[in-house]
């Protein structure tokens, strides 16, 4: 028998330290192979992912015989209700699982159509999602996570843009896209820094 679980509510049920730890862990190790189309996946979910957890970002997860088979992240603001991560274990594939977990993640984001990315090499893969959920495909972003592989973005844009951002400006003028991730990622570690320095003065 499959299980669900939202993490946030189980923190909030008083789940010990330990506990926490493990399933984060164990959710880390089941889904690495999502490295082959996001390589900075692992930074991104322990860096970047679990810190906000219990603020704007929430794990759900199906379990069979105490062993994690599924997982979603999400992230979930005003601005943004997207599902960062999507992952069935193979061996539990088609046993409803993701259907399962998507249902949990469009009630918590109150919508079933939330901004979701998929690399060129999944679409076939995710087809089911994508036709029953009524995806619709919105922007193309080619070599964006991975070199030789369009990332399609589905039900909204990646970027909003906003009138004095010179990294929009830069994301979309920029056909080189590997040179536009290293000038987008500079912008935003001088951008973090300058408000650091500025209020250490």
């Amino acid at each position: 028998m499959i299980t669900y679980y939202d993490l946030n509510e189980l923190v909030k049920s008083g789940i010990s330290n330990e506990t926490y730890l493990n399933i984060i862990m164990h959710i880390k190790d089941i889904t690495i192979p999502v490295k082959n189309s996001y390589p900075e996946y692992k930074n991104w979910f322990l860096n970047k992912h679990v810190p906000r957890l219990g603020i704007d970002r929430n794990i759900l997860f199906a379990v069979y015989k105490m062993e994690i088979v599924g997982v979603i992240n999400l992230k979930n603001t005003p601005e943004e209700k997207k599902i960062c991560t999507l992952y069935v274990k193979p061996g539990f594939r088609f046993n409803r699982i993701g259907t399962n977990l998507l249902k949990m993640a469009f009630e918590q984001l109150g919508t079933s159509k939330p901004l979701i990315t998929i690399s060129d090499d999944k679409l076939y893969e995710l087809k089911r999602f994508i036709l029953n959920n009524n995806w619709e495909i919105s922007e193309k972003l080619d070599n964006f996570y991975c070199y030789d592989h369009n990332e399609y973005v589905f039900n909204g844009t990646m970027y909003l843009p906003q009138e004095n951002d010179e990294t929009f400006k830069i994301y979309r003028k920029d056909k080189n896209n590997i040179f536009r991730i290293v000038i987008l990622n500079y912008c935003h570690q001088l951008k973090n820094l300058i408000n650091k320095i500025k209020k250490e003065i």
